[in-house]
């Protein structure tokens, strides 16, 4: 992908230097992976970044990495991982539930936040870019059942 397609593909307030570092940092495959939907419905609102959630944050814009970080969709790899998430999650949003699908290539660019942001703590976390039109719930499903279990 080149820069004129990713500033077709992506929301408007995505800055060049802002898709530039996203172009390198993506790993150019899919990734099974396990999405919280803070609601409890499975639909495209539950694929929406932080920085587009919360519009009232301050993000670090000096700092390319946190910028394109807050740009992303959260997912995790491991199944772990995300219960530990959830269980945080759910003390303000009890509704929220966990959807298990893949990163496809069709809805947006995808990388493991620990190898772009060099941080060990984030396990098994993958930043998934989402393209603006996209729509990317169609390639998940709800888990079934309490997880908290």
């Amino acid at each position: 992908m080149d820069m004129n397609q990713a500033k077709q593909l992506f929301p408007s307030y995505y800055k060049s230097k802002e898709l530039e570092r996203i172009l390198e940092v993506d790993e150019g495959k899919e990734f099974n992976v396990y999405r919280i939907c803070k609601k409890g419905i499975l639909d495209r609102n539950a694929f929406i970044p932080s920085n587009e959630e919360f519009s009232n944050i301050e993000i670090d814009t000096n700092d390319i990495d946190k910028t394109i970080n807050s740009y992303s969709v959260s997912t995790f790899e491991k199944f772990n991982d995300i219960k530990r998430t959830l269980k945080l999650m759910q003390r303000k949003n009890p509704k929220a539930k966990v959807a298990y699908g893949t990163t496809v290539r069709s809805c947006g660019l995808s990388a493991h936040t620990k190898n772009y942001m060099k941080k060990k703590n984030a396990k098994s976390h993958i930043d998934w870019w989402v393209f603006k039109n996209s729509n990317p719930h169609q390639y998940f499903k709800e888990l079934e059942g309490d997880i908290n279990d």
